[in-house]
């Protein structure tokens, strides 16, 4: 087992997408010992393997030269004008195959329709999403509603749990969304079922931790579909 440096373990938080105190929070350790960490003071015995447990259990591998490796997994970016498409095509089309439901860490509803590169008003989109699964999205916003069919549901939580990057849970996938500069945005999305399930989970404990998102707004077409 390599001995890890500071340098692995502050690479393996940004590639998961956490803040520093989300890696204590999952380590089980102060935020002051993970930030001391990160500027090169290594932590002995027990506090040490908290921090690498929390982080390999992410599928996360530590290896030699300062390295890190995601385990056994299958990596692709998408990125350019067309990446929000083609993300939002492979989350339709792996729910259809694979079934179950999308969870989502996002800042607002308007932010979910931008990522997934949907204008306001195209319900079409959004109404083939939800007869595929349920969607639960974790907010670090609370911003007026917009429309969502009743298969969409909405809690808020403070944004020091899910830290500065989106991340969307869907089959065996876990796609991490950071910002593309002038392209818009990047999603790097790791294919394991291993990895997703360890994603779901955490996702799924701090949604018992939010709070939930009362006021929502039913589309046209829905609300004829429920008067049928």
């Amino acid at each position: 087992m390599y001995m890890v440096s500071h340098k692995q373990i502050k690479a393996a938080r940004a590639h998961l997408g956490w803040s520093q105190p989300q890696l204590a929070y999952h380590a089980g350790v102060g935020i002051t010992t993970v930030r001391v960490t990160e500027l090169g003071s290594i932590p002995r015995g027990d506090t040490l393997n908290k921090i690498r447990m929390a982080i390999e259990s992410r599928g996360i591998e530590f290896t030699e030269n300062d390295g890190i490796r995601v385990r056994n997994n299958e990596v692709r970016v998408f990125s350019g004008p067309d990446s929000r498409e083609m993300f939002f095509d492979d989350m339709l089309r792996t729910v259809r195959e694979q079934g179950g439901e999308i969870i989502t860490t996002i800042e607002t509803q308007d932010k979910f329709l931008h990522v997934c590169g949907l204008p306001h008003g195209n319900h079409d989109k959004i109404k083939q999403l939800s007869e595929l699964a349920h969607v639960k999205c974790l907010l670090s916003q609370i911003s007026p509603p917009s429309p969502f069919p009743s298969s969409f549901h909405f809690r808020t939580i403070h944004r020091n749990y899910i830290g500065p990057s989106y991340n969307f849970v869907y089959g065996d996938r876990n796609v991490r969304v950071t910002s593309g500069g002038m392209e818009g945005f990047l999603f790097t999305m790791t294919t394991s079922t291993t990895y997703a399930q360890a994603w779901r989970q955490h996702l799924l404990s701090l949604w018992d931790l939010a709070t939930p998102f009362m006021i929502q707004v039913v589309p046209p077409q829905e609300k004829k579909r429920i008067k049928a």
